[in-house]
C-alpha cells in the first residue's frame, strides 16, 4: 500500500451523530479519521464504496497502471488488490457490495480504457475463489453485480435487461420491470435478502426512471416522486428493509429522498449552494443518511442526516461542532456506513488535492 502526503491516523474527540449511539461527553468519545491509501502504480486515486457489519473491511477501487482495480481494505492487511476477471482483456474492476463478515464481495468489471458500462460484467469474489464471473439473464452481454445479503447468500444486480435476484440453490431469477418500462436493475438488498431496490426505465435514455420496492409477495412497486419530478433512483437500502434513500428530481431541482411506506418519499433538500443531492448510505434502521450533495459534475461536499438535525455538512459538524482541524481534506462524498451508524466511508480530497479514500470510526472505544 503507497500513502499520500499522510496525516497518518487521526484521533480526535467526537460526540457520536447516531441516534442509537448512546450519548456521551465529549471527553469519553472519540472518533478517528483513516486516510486508506492507493493501490500501487498509476495517478493517485481512490474511493471506499462500503463497509463490513463491524466496520474491519472496507472495499471500493484503486488506481493501477492498468486501470482501476477493487479493493479490500482491513486495518492489519491494508488496501489489497482484489484483480481483474480471468479473461486478460479486463482492465478495470469495481466493488460495490459486501456481506456482513467481509467474506463475500460482488461488483462488476470491463474491457476498456476509458471504461464503458456496456462492456461490464458482474463478479462475485471469496478468498477460496478469488474473482468469479457472474451471469447474466438469458446470456446478456452486459451485466452487473450491485449487492449481496449479510449471509454472503443472496446477489442482486442488473442482469441486462432487467434486475435479477440470484441465490446458490435457485440461480438467477430476473424482477421483472415497472409497467411502461423496458428494463430494470437492482442496486440495494436488505440483509435477509427479502427486500430489494432499484429502479426501472427505458433504455438508451433512462427515460421515465422511477425507483422501485421489491418483496415476494407483493413483487415490483414503484416508488413515484418528490412533487414536481419525473424520475428518481435509489441509492440506499436500510438493513431491516424499511427505509429507501435516494434521488429524484422535482420542482426544484435534483434533491435528496428518504421513503418508507408509511410515509411516503420525504425530501431531505440540499445543501446550500449545492445543484443535486445523491445519498450513498443509510444505517440499518434508516434514521441515519450519508451521501454527497454536488456543486458540479467534479465537486461535492459530503453530507450526514438524521431526524433531529436535518442535513449538515459532514466537514461542518467535525469542525465547527467539535473543534476537529480538516483543512488539510475536503470530504466530498460518504458511499457506505456501518448498521449502527458508527464508521463511514467514501472519499475526499487529501492535502495533495488528490481522491482518496477514508474510513470514519464514531465512538472509537465501542466500535473497535
Amino acid at each position: 500500500m503507497r500513502n499520500s502526503l499522510c496525516l497518518g491516523l487521526l484521533c480526535f474527540t467526537l460526540v457520536p451523530l447516531h441516534a442509537q449511539v448512546p450519548q456521551q461527553t465529549p471527553s469519553s468519545a472519540r472518533a478517528l479519521f483513516q486516510p486508506l491509501g492507493d493501490l500501487p502504480g498509476g495517478a493517485f486515486e481512490s474511493a471506499a464504496a462500503r463497509v463490513s457489519a463491524d466496520g474491519k473491511v472496507v472495499i471500493g477501487y484503486g488506481t493501477t497502471t492498468e486501470g482501476r482495480q477493487a479493493f479490500r481494505w482491513t486495518e492489519h492487511d491494508g488496501m489489497s488488490p482484489l484483480g481483474n476477471l480471468k479473461d486478460k482483456s479486463y482492465r478495470n474492476s469495481w466493488a460495490v457490495g459486501i456481506s456482513a463478515d467481509g467474506a463475500v464481495i460482488v461488483g462488476y468489471g470491463n474491457q476498456t480504457v476509458p471504461d464503458d458500462w456496456k462492456s461490464n460484467t458482474g463478479f462475485r469474489w471469496t478468498k477460496k475463489s478469488g474473482m468469479k464471473a457472474t451471469s447474466g439473464l438469458e446470456n446478456a452481454a452486459r451485466h452487473e453485480a450491485w449487492d449481496v445479503s449479510a449471509d454472503g447468500k443472496v446477489m442482486v444486480g442488473d442482469g441486462g435487461q432487467q434486475a435479477y435476484r440470484w441465490t446458490a440453490r435457485g440461480g438467477m431469477a430476473g424482477l421483472g420491470t415497472l409497467p411502461g418500462r423496458s428494463n430494470s436493475r437492482a442496486i440495494a438488498v436488505s440483509a435477509r435478502g427479502a427486500v430489494i431496490t432499484g429502479s426501472s426505465y427505458n433504455l438508451p435514455s433512462w427515460e421515465k426512471e422511477e425507483a422501485y420496492i421489491w418483496t415476494p409477495a407483493e413483487g415490483m412497486r414503484g416508488l413515484g416522486f418528490l412533487p414536481g419530478g419525473n424520475k428518481s433512483f435509489p441509492n440506499a437500502l436500510s438493513a431491516d428493509g424499511s427505509t429507501i434513500a435516494g434521488t429524484s428530481n422535482s420542482s426544484h431541482g435534483f434533491a435528496a429522498f428518504r421513503w418508507t411506506r408509511k410515509q411516503g418519499m420525504i425530501d431531505l433538500g440540499k445543501l446550500p449552494g449545492t445543484k443535486m443531492t445523491h445519498p450513498g448510505a443509510i444505517s440499518g434502521d434508516g434514521s441515519m443518511i450519508a451521501g454527497a450533495c454536488y456543486t458540479d459534475r467534479e465537486h461535492a461536499v459530503a453530507f450526514v442526516w438524521d431526524a433531529v438535525h436535518g442535513m449538515r455538512s459532514l466537514q461542518s459538524v467535525l469542525e465547527t461542532e467539535y473543534g476537529l482541524t480538516l483543512a488539510v481534506w475536503t470530504l466530498e462524498n460518504v458511499a457506505g456506513m456501518t448498521p449502527d451508524g458508527r464508521t463511514l466511508v467514501g472519499w475526499g480530497r487529501n492535502p495533495a488535492g488528490e481522491r482518496e479514500a477514508f474510513r470514519v470510526v464514531l465512538d472509537v472505544r465501542g466500535a473497535r
